[in-house]
């Protein structure tokens, strides 16, 4: 008699990566098996969750910003929709020059056709009494963010009532394959999908993937000053959550720290958090800042910056969807329909973002 639990797939993992790969599988009517540890401290939970085509120094458009828009606004509107709850909040950056050469790149990416839904006003200085804009500004369109825990809550409700969650730490030595699949326990499926986070890196199967993991610090913090209710990009992100005429709660990060990798928040992370967002509010040096929360978590960054995708070329039963780093809340749906069409009816993984470019080195 077979007392096996039979799954078509094992997702092992429930940050935004696992949860949206589930939803997006379910979707295709597979049976699936979603396991967690519950881990507090995950990137998932503490990110801020912003989305943002148009980053970096050098305000580089994404390769295929408008593809992954239009996957994350549909996705979640689908998802807000089922559970009849807001997860996503559209809502204009504000990019704060820090010199007038980044003021001219600005004026001269406003100019270029392909930079023209992304990028709009440019503010002259001191346009903002609260902020310390001495080069300007200017006004980034298509960006917001994802409550990313509300959402993994409500992924874990929707899982539960399908019978597709587990809470469990999965020792990576007892999960056997066999010519029918996988088994973990007395759970068996035909693969199981690694979606671990930075904790991939160590996976005895995919370790030869050139992780490059990133600590990131994060305040959750408040202010006796009514700030702008951009999200403000200033090197740092300023999050408004909360603003009144005489206050505003917010969220800021992050650090980058590659070496001293924890979970762990640090003295360290945030004197340089509150230095940084002293620098951004006018007069903020006498600024009476109330720390709220110190959050830390690592994220699951890549080497060339793209994710890692795909079958294990040697042994198909395991697969892993990871790799997404501080872009995840942006990258995740377009990516999640892309791997769950492949794994049903074998649809093709783009070469950059496919596990084998690494493989075939």
């Amino acid at each position: 008699m077979n007392n096996h639990l039979q799954f078509d797939y094992i997702i092992i993992g429930q940050g935004l990566a696992g949860s949206l790969l589930a939803w997006q599988l379910l979707q295709l009517r597979q049976r699936i098996l979603v396991i967690d540890s519950t881990e507090k401290n995950t990137a998932s939970r503490i990110a801020a969750g912003i989305i943002n085509p148009v980053t970096g120094l050098k305000l580089a458009k994404m390769a295929l910003a408008e593809s992954y828009l239009s996957e994350a606004n549909s996705l979640y509107s689908t998802l807000e929709n089922y559970f009849a709850t807001t997860f996503f909040q559209s809502r204009n950056m504000l990019r704060i020059f820090k010199s007038i050469d980044e003021k001219q790149l600005f004026e001269s990416r406003l100019k270029d056709p392909a930079f023209r839904p992304f990028l709009k006003t440019v503010h002259p200085a001191h346009h903002f009494s609260c902020l310390s804009d001495d080069f300007g500004s200017g006004s980034q369109l298509c960006t917001g963010y994802v409550n990313s825990p509300l959402l993994l809550d409500k992924m874990i409700e929707f899982l539960k009532e399908n019978n597709a969650y587990l809470t469990k730490s999965v020792e990576r030595s007892t999960i056997k394959q066999n010519s029918n699949g996988v088994m973990i326990d007395h759970y068996s499926a035909k693969t199981v999908i690694f979606c671990e986070g930075y904790q991939a890196s160590t996976n005895p199967w995919f370790k030869w993937l050139p992780f490059a993991p990133v600590k990131g610090e994060i305040l959750n913090a408040s202010i006796r000053t009514p700030l702008s209710n951009h999200i403000i990009n200033s090197g740092n992100w300023l999050l408004p959550t909360l603003n009144t005429d005489t206050h505003t709660q917010f969220r800021f990060g992050a650090t980058y720290e590659r070496e001293k990798l924890s979970t762990l928040p640090t003295r360290q992370g945030q004197e340089t958090l509150v230095k940084a967002i002293r620098c951004i509010i006018r007069d903020g040096s006498n600024a009476k800042i109330k720390i709220r929360a110190h959050l830390a978590g690592i994220r699951p960054c890549t080497r060339d910056r793209m994710p890692f995708i795909g079958l294990h070329p040697q042994n198909p039963k395991l697969a892993i969807f990871n790799g997404f780093g501080s872009k995840g809340a942006l990258l995740i749906p377009y990516y999640a329909s892309l791997f769950a069409r492949h794994l049903v009816f074998a649809e093709s993984i783009p070469k950059n973002c496919h596990i084998n470019r690494y493989w075939d080195e």
